[in-house]
């Protein structure tokens, strides 16, 4: 599944991460030489869930970020993989 939503460059990225973060949510995808903002034009892919035991991988590919599962997955079963999340690096943005 492709992770998709409006193409930002770093700076409004940056900003956005900001605004999203004080308000408790976000659908920011870091992808290196953008972001993507699953919040604006994104897809069903914005649900999937935090997991520090994830059943599925983000790559990045050709530009895009992709979800790969790292394990076979049951019909109903929920879609998690690891944001990554690190406290310390949030505490910077504030």
């Amino acid at each position: 599944m492709k992770y998709t939503g409006e193409k930002i460059d770093r700076r409004e990225g940056r900003r956005r991460d900001r605004f999203y973060h004080s308000i408790g949510y976000t659908a920011l995808f870091d992808a290196e030489t953008h972001y993507i903002d699953g919040l604006i034009g994104g897809n069903e892919s914005v649900y999937i869930n935090h997991s520090k035991k994830p059943n599925l991988e983000a790559v990045l590919y050709r530009r895009g970020v992709w979800f790969r599962a790292l394990t076979d997955i049951a019909k109903g079963e929920e879609l998690t993989f690891d944001y990554g999340f690190d406290p310390k690096e949030q505490a910077k943005l504030k």
